[in-house]
Formats: C-alpha cells, structure tokens, sequence
C-alpha cells in the first residue's frame, strides 16, 4: 500500500518531487516562486523610493543657497529681532555672529532646512550697519549674511498709536502744613515755602504773641505781661494796650521750573522703516500755524517738528510736485497734462526700487491705476508719478504702484504689507484746495490715525512729513511743514528749507543718490531729529 506523503507543515523536510511529478505539484511549485519574486520586487521597490527621502534631504540644500531675513530691518540697542533662516540643509546646525561676536546665538534648523528666532541686540552697539552672520560649526564658515541697522531708541506710543513727548516735571505748588499742637488762627499764619531736595517744604512762621515756637502751645489773647481777664462776677475786665502791628515776613515766590529745551539734535537723518508724505493745497505759512480752524494740525506742530521757514519752489502747483520727486521742476511752468508735459528722467521710485525697498503712490478720488484724467475729485496735476514717462510708459509697474487710496487701508494691516515710501494725494476739497482749513484738517485727523494704529507704525521706526505744495499763490511762497515721529525732537523749529531739501531728507535716511540738480544742492532736514 502507496504512503502518504508528510504534509509540508511538519517539521521534517519534506521529501524531493519525483522527476514526472503530477500537473498539479508542477503548478504549486511555480506559484511559491512568483509569490517570492513579487515580494522581493516590493521591497526593492520600498528601499529605492524610501532610502532617498531618508537621505537626500540631510544633504541637499535650498537651489538659492542659505538666506537670512530680519523683522525688523532696523532696531535699537537693547531691542529683539526675529532672524529667519531658509535654504539650510535639513536639521544643521550652527550660530549666529554679531559683526565679530562669535556665538552671539545657536540655530537649529528643522528638516525643510528652515529656523527662525529671536535675539537681542547687543546694548551700547553704535548707530549704523551691522551684520548678522549664520555660520557652521564643522568646518566653520559663513553660510549667510544679513545688515542689521541700528537705530535711535522710539519713544512709547500712546494708546492711541501716536508718539507724544514727555512733558518736563513741574515742581509742585501744594505742600502739607506743619505747625505747633495748637494751631494759630488763620489771620495770624504765614506760611513760607522753601524748597527741600527739589520739593516745596510748607511751614507756618512764629507770629509774635502766639506762643514761643512751632512746638509751644499758645494761648489767643495772651499777652504776655499784662493783665488778663477777671474771673469774679461782674469784673470789668482792664483795657488791653494796644500792639503794634506785627511784622510779617513777605514770603519768597515759588520759582517757576525752567522749560525743558528740546534735545540736541543728532546732526545725521536716521534710517526709518517707513516714510509717509501727505502733501497739502494752497496754503501759506500763517493760514494753517495758529489758526484755530486747524486744530488737529497745531497740536502736531507743537508736539512734534515744525518748519518754519520753509518755502515752495515756485507756482503754479505742478511744478512743485515734481521737484519734490524729482529734484527739478523739468521747465514745467503751469499745470499741463501728463500727455502734454511728460518728463523723460528719473524719480524717487526708481531710487527706492533700486535700493530693493517698496513705495506706493495713494491718490484719494482716483478711479483706477495711474489715472491721467480729472474727475471725482481726483486731480492728474497733483499726481506727479504719472508725468514720468519711463515709469508710466511701463504698464503693469505703472499699476502696482500708483494707485487708488482706497488701497491704503488693506496695505497697512500689517508691516510686511505697507511700502516703505508712501506718498497720499487727498483729493480737492480734502486737501484744502477747494475747501476750507477745517474740513483739511479734520481729513488729516481721520487719515493719519489710521497711519499712527497701523503695525508698521507701533513697531517700526516711521516718519510722518506733512507739507503744502505752495502757499496762496504770493511771492513770499511760505508753507508749513510738519514732521512726526519718535526720532523728532519734540518743539524743534528748523532753518531755512524747501521741497527739495524734503527729498534730499528722504534720500539720505536709506543712502539713496541724488536724482537731478535740486535735491542734490539742496541740505537734507538733519536738525529736527534727536
């Protein structure tokens, strides 16, 4: 009788298939070699695609190289920063230097090769460039560099986003009284201030008749040597003699505290984040300064810089526009159209694009980009970008940067979004070219409040200059100009100027070259800042 054969589950090798083995264990033994081939494929398969994304990213780095970035650009000593590193090589390491500080700070980047973090900047650090390094430990060297730019320490906003300066202490004109256990009557106290450690120190003086000293009691109507009153029943009390009238020290006036004068100027034009310029109508000097339907703008001139000797460039309107972006006034003499006077030079846009910053033109009224037609209360004359042809005749910058001024509000909801150079053209009636002083005035109130609660505002080092582009049409051609900001020199009143020194200003704070004749002649506003 034929054995069975031992099932393959036993523990004993089987034993080998005859040489004619059946169809059917010919067919078993091909099926236990395809499911071994297919499983030796799977993982062939699993190692190539898992083994690269093990590795590869421990070894390749960012196409663009490593980068660092700062938030802010600008800071003061003693303030923090955000360094944000992109393009490392997957989790490196390394440490950040501070010009030839080695080791200032350690960062670790995560598997995308990206790290960011904060770090102080080192007090007593001088004003200017610095560089912020990232640098690898094994083998040392730089991978990549950033310029930090220290900065004068901002003042505190106010609550309500504007920078107020701190008012000079006043010496107190109240004291507390200190006077003997028995109190003289108040015709009979004189009190004498004098001034202790810089407080005022009040003391009632001795009068005569009243008691010894300020620690003695006394008694009123005492006179010493003389008789006093009967206590027997119907005593008529003896005549007192009469005293001379008691002489009473005249008391020394409190002196009034010394206005603090403002802070000496730095003599230099700090490096801002953000420089904002509103430009005003047709106002002189005397129609806006002290005049009470204007008082919005009075109480930045007095808190803030004012100057007041500043003069347009010449009439009509136009040409002054475009000596403040151009440095010259390009021969234009009245207010022609943009297709009848266009200007084939260069203006402060390009400067800024050039030095890798952001700007952006707000024309209030406007009805879409780069409008060279009136309407709406939208004037092309007051709009002096347009007139550039080199910038005009470029359709989509054109359109990126000159723009509507309801766009202002969306571009400032964060620092990263607002420009770096804003320029806001009201429209007008709220410019006070059509309308009066007042209602300019409360504009300016509504527009800059937005300005002053905007991030870049509260976390950067900002400018705000406000100015008019000529006064009533006189020769004399005064306007005011106002600068707000935590690096002005609260109550500074500045020498002789004009628009192209506003401009020169604005170049020299970000190391920008002159663009024509005018700015570069002109001496940039260095004494309204601390």
């Amino acid at each position: 009788m034929r054995q069975k054969s031992l099932s393959p589950f036993t523990r004993h090798n089987p034993p080998a298939p005859p040489a004619h083995g059946t169809a059917a264990a010919r067919a078993s033994t091909t099926a236990s070699a395809g499911s071994h081939a297919f499983a030796t494929w799977s993982a062939t398969i699993a190692m190539v695609l898992l083994v690269p994304a093990l590795i590869i990213p421990r070894l390749v780095t960012d196409a663009a190289g490593p980068r660092l970035t700062l938030n802010p650009a600008a800071q003061s000593a003693g303030g923090t920063v955000e360094v944000r590193g992109t393009g490392f090589a997957a989790e490196s390491r390394g440490f950040l230097s501070f010009d030839s500080q080695a080791k200032f700070a350690t960062f670790a980047a995560d598997r995308t090769g990206t790290f960011s973090l904060r770090i102080s900047v080192p007090t007593g650090s001088a004003l200017g460039a610095h560089a912020v390094s990232a640098v690898s430990g094994s083998p040392r060297q730089t991978l990549a560099s950033v310029q930090l730019t220290v900065i004068e320490p901002a003042a505190t906003p106010a609550p309500n986003g504007t920078y107020q300066p701190t008012a000079s202490p006043r010496a107190s004109a109240r004291g507390s009284s200190k006077g003997s256990s028995a109190r003289p009557p108040a015709s009979s106290a004189v009190v004498a201030r004098t001034f202790v450690g810089g407080r005022p120190a009040v003391a009632p003086e001795t009068t005569a008749g009243v008691g010894g000293g300020p620690d003695q009691s006394a008694s009123p109507g005492a006179t010493p040597g003389g008789p006093g009153p009967s206590d027997q029943p119907g005593a008529t009390p003896s005549p007192e003699p009469t005293q001379p009238p008691t002489p009473r020290p005249t008391p020394r006036p409190t002196p009034k505290p010394t206005p603090k004068p403002p802070p000496a100027s730095s003599g230099r034009v700090p490096y801002f984040d953000h420089i904002f310029v509103i430009v005003e109508e047709n106002r002189a000097f005397n129609q806006v300064i002290g005049n009470a339907s204007a008082p919005y703008l009075n109480s930045l001139a007095n808190s803030y810089g004012l100057a007041t000797n500043y003069r347009a460039i010449t009439h009509p309107s136009l040409p002054n526009y475009i000596a403040m972006v151009g440095g010259s006034t390009y021969g234009i003499t009245s207010d022609c159209s943009p297709s009848s006077c266009p200007v084939n030079g260069l203006m402060i846009g390009d400067r800024i694009e050039g030095a890798g910053k952001s700007w952006r033109a707000y024309m209030e009224g406007m009805s879409a980009p780069c409008g060279t037609t009136n309407g709406n209360g939208y004037a092309a004359k007051h709009n002096p970008f347009v007139y550039f042809t080199p910038f005009r005749s470029n359709t989509a910058r054109c359109a990126a940067h000159d723009v509507p001024y309801t766009g202002l509000a969306g571009d400032l909801a964060s620092a990263v979004t607002t420009p770096n150079f804003v320029w806001i053209t009201p429209n007008v009636c709220n410019d006070m070219h059509d309308c009066s002083v007042a209602t300019g005035d409360a504009w300016l109130r509504s527009a800059t409040s937005m300005i002053f609660a905007s991030p870049a505002w509260r976390t950067q080092n900002s400018l705000l200059l406000i100015t008019w582009d000529e006064d009533d049409f006189t020769s004399v051609n005064q306007v005011a100009t106002i600068m707000v900001g935590s690096s002005v020199n609260p109550g500074r009143r500045s020498t002789a100027y004009n628009h192209y020194s506003l401009l020169r200003t604005v170049e020299t704070s970000w190391g920008l070259a002159p663009l024509a004749g005018g700015d570069a002649s002109a001496a940039p506003m260095r004494d309204f800042f601390r």
